[in-house]
């Protein structure tokens, strides 16, 4: 309800605000730096190189399919594959605009390499995010033109490749048992919906209101958790592990939903006020894609508006904050890179043209 009241609120606000940006400076750098083809190779290489590396480290201990458990337990190998699934994750969305926009071939196989990496290292979210993301965006760059009939179809194989997957992670590879399994992670699962874990936290909950303790340590999520007790104790991870009574060290938490984690610090009042923020960004940024796409025929310029999107959806869902602090570092730190080969003429010439 609030969702739909927050896309009501900016139609209203926009027509009386007349041109909305919420800024440019940054939606701008983000734009030159998916544009550059010397940008998204220097990612491309970084990027590949650490999850070839962690792939080497697990397949030497016998570990196959499931080394997002291995890094995850040990202390000296979390962060660089924390940083590796944040840096991929920027990968696949630079990769899936410049598919739909640019269409250079040759960058194809940098997508399936890192496929590739993701199915080994057992991280489902990555290559769903990948695929989704590279049906998604070309959908957009046409103006939703399209078989409806085989958008269906692509979605159906993501979901069932997601759950053979995750039997595949658990060593078990038939297919029958996972198309089994699959109505139960489906109805009853946190595959695609985190329904049962926020049921869960409100079944171990004790009634009182974190009132806002979740966000300040999320916020302060840049800063190593030993230097600030506060990130230690009220991060939402060590929140909900602390409820259930699992071990951090082990669980990096439950997933409370897109709402659980305002309605554990503020009740309905934060439900309401989150939802109505998202929805409002959420039209803003829905505008400004289909109005480039529609005018200039540049998707890559409407995508880099939705970096408030990515902002409020953090917020939403705390544990994401720390990767978009990466996304604003990394797309600082590719900046040099554009006045390398040919990403300074890419960034330099019209959308037709490129």
């Amino acid at each position: 309800l609030f969702l739909w009241l927050g896309r009501l609120s900016h139609q209203l606000i926009r027509s009386r605000l007349g041109p909305f940006t919420l800024g440019r400076f940054l939606p701008h750098l983000i734009e030159l730096n998916v544009k550059s083809r010397a940008a998204f190779l220097t990612l491309s290489f970084v990027v590949i190189l650490m999850g070839l590396s962690l792939l080497g480290i697990q397949f030497s201990q016998g570990n196959y399919f499931h080394g997002r458990a291995l890094f995850l337990s040990n202390d000296l190998l979390r962060p660089v594959f924390n940083a590796m699934f944040s840096l991929a994750l920027i990968f696949f969305t630079f990769f899936s605009l410049r598919a739909a926009q640019i269409k250079k071939r040759s960058e194809i196989g940098l997508f399936i390499l890192m496929l590739v990496i993701a199915l080994f290292s057992g991280v489902r979210g990555l290559i769903f995010v990948g695929l989704l993301q590279l049906l998604l965006y070309r959908a957009l760059y046409r103006e939703g033109r399209g078989s409806l009939l085989k958008f269906s179809l692509y979605l159906l194989l993501f979901f069932v490749a997601a759950v053979f997957i995750g039997n595949m992670r658990e060593g078990e590879f038939d297919p029958q048992i996972a198309i089994q399994k699959g109505f139960l992670y489906y109805l009853y699962g946190n595959n695609f919906s985190d329904t049962r874990d926020f049921a869960c936290l409100l079944a171990y909950w004790d009634g009182e209101f974190l009132y806002g303790k979740t966000y300040v340590a999320a916020l302060l999520s840049f800063i190593p958790r030993a230097l600030i007790p506060l990130r230690e104790e009220w991060g939402m991870a060590m929140v909900t592990n602390q409820w259930v009574g699992f071990d951090s060290m082990v669980m990096p938490g439950l997933r409370p939903g897109l709402f659980g984690e305002a309605f554990f610090n503020f009740g309905f009042f934060g439900v309401a006020l989150f939802g109505w923020l998202f929805g409002f960004i959420l039209k803003f940024a829905d505008e400004k894609i289909k109005e480039h796409v529609r005018l200039s025929k540049d998707l890559i310029k409407g995508y880099s508006y939705t970096l408030l999107v990515s902002f409020v959806s953090a917020l939403m869902i705390t544990g994401s904050l720390w990767t978009f602090y990466v996304f604003i570092l990394v797309n600082f730190a590719l900046v040099p890179f554009r006045y390398l080969g040919p990403g300074k003429q890419l960034c330099s010439i019209s959308v037709k043209e490129s």
